[in-house]
């Protein structure tokens, strides 16, 4: 029932004139401006049943699609925002005159790191001299 509460609300939108009231009486009410009262057949009765259960599924189905997509839509805008304004935000942190020496300055560590390594690249030199 709260299916055709819903179909109800949503009659605003529908092309045709809808169901609005199936009763346990098999009484309709047609939205033709005039109530059309009868009892319906049994095949009328599963028909509607029929397209009820139909129309139950395909909600459940486009319900579950929306929520599978309405996190990953969320995601994508926040991760697309998030490295557009964090690109920007960080290069023009960088671009600025002021920094460029302390930027470009090479730490400590590094510098030792590099000094060893031509050391020890003069002394392999040396070594395969020996042997030459």
């Amino acid at each position: 029932m709260d299916l055709l509460r819903s179909l109800h609300r949503l009659r605003h939108f529908l092309p045709v004139p809808a169901l609005e009231r199936v009763s346990a009486t098999n009484e309709s009410t047609v939205n033709w401006g005039k109530k059309i009262q009868h009892k319906l057949t049994k095949r009328e009765r599963e028909e509607v049943g029929m397209i009820e259960r139909l129309i139950i599924q395909y909600f459940t189905i486009i319900r579950k699609q929306l929520q599978d997509s309405i996190p990953k839509t969320i995601m994508h805008f926040m991760v697309t925002h998030l490295t557009k304004s964090l690109a920007s935000c960080l290069i023009s942190e960088l671009y600025v005159e002021e920094k460029f020496e302390y930027l470009l300055q090479e730490s400590e560590s590094i510098s030792k790191k590099r000094e060893r390594a031509s050391n020890m690249l003069v002394a392999l030199n040396e070594a395969q001299k020996s042997f030459e």
